[in-house]
């Protein structure tokens, strides 16, 4: 299950800002950073998304992003 829905590609972005964390293609391990899915929204909000996390009942997240 997707922790986040983003549109727009941001895909390099987020490959440069965390290269030292890729385990092996696609693959990266954020726990060093804390929470995933906040150090993934952090780079986001600072690339300039209006990014607001709702947490759910099942710990998901919806992302509303306004462009």
């Amino acid at each position: 299950m997707p922790l986040l829905d983003v549109e727009g590609d941001y895909e390099a972005a987020l490959h440069a800002r965390f290269a030292e964390y890729r385990v092996r293609g696609e693959w990266f391990d954020l726990t060093p950073l804390g929470d995933p899915a906040t150090a993934v929204t952090d780079v986001l909000a600072a690339l300039g998304l209006d990014i607001r996390l709702e947490e759910q009942g099942d710990a998901s997240y919806q992302v509303p992003l306004h462009f």
